[in-house]
């Protein structure tokens, strides 16, 4: 009679990846003080006609959530249109000329919502209850046009983009700060245990209070 030894070391490896991994919140700011003017009645759609401002973020951590927060000034924000793209060069719109239904989005027509865009922060965030597109003027929290979601899963490390372009003319505008707040998780660096499963298997784990891990073996005849 044979007797065949396995283990779990697959699931065991899975249960410390997990250990060592942790969420973290972390925010990272383009500012104050940037003086970016905007482009009067330059936007046709592309992002190459739009005003650019970028943060490089070296630390490592996937996404789990995230907001945008932008401060600057505009003395007709339904010109305005604002772009996100991540570092992985994925592109959503946060905002498109409020109080103006767009046939297509290419900077033409006219015209959105009068209201000044004063320096008073305006947040992007999903879960927020008013619609990007009645955004007005004193600052607020919005839904963006496309779900900052679209970005979960993915990493944060690199460089993030954030576009504005202008589609009317007579009235201009200066970007002061803007930043991106991560609810992320991050790999604290332990390492992780691998498991000979050729051998019999005694773990301990300093402080998590698990004594061992048995086996269990199966017999065949033969």
């Amino acid at each position: 009679m044979r007797v065949n030894k396995f283990t779990a070391a697959v699931g065991f490896t899975a249960l410390m990846s997990t250990m060592s991994a942790s969420a973290a919140l972390i925010e990272y700011t383009a500012g104050p003080g940037l003086g970016l003017v905007i482009t009067d009645d330059g936007y046709n759609g592309s992002l190459a006609s739009m005003t650019a401002s970028t943060i490089d973020i070296a630390d490592a951590g996937d996404i789990n959530s995230l907001t945008v927060e932008v401060s600057m000034e505009h003395t007709w924000i339904g010109d305005l249109v604002m772009k996100l793209e991540s570092a992985e060069g994925d592109v959503i719109t946060l905002m498109s000329r409020p109080g103006f239904s767009e046939p297509a989005d290419d900077g033409s027509g006219c015209c959105g919502t009068s209201l000044d865009f004063n320096y008073s922060p305006v947040i992007f965030d999903d879960t927020a209850l008013t619609a990007a597109e009645n955004a007005g003027s004193g600052g607020g929290t919005y839904i963006p046009n496309d779900f900052l979601s679209t970005f979960a899963g993915q990493s944060m490390t690199g460089t993030w983009t954030l576009y504005i372009g202008d589609a009317v003319s007579a009235d201009v505008g200066i970007l002061d700060y803007w930043s991106l707040s991560f609810d992320y998780t991050a790999d604290n660096g332990d390492p992780e245990i691998s498991v000979n499963a050729s051998a019999p298997l005694t773990v301990s784990l300093l402080g998590l209070g698990l004594a061992g891990i048995g086996l269990s073996r199966r017999k065949r005849k033969g």
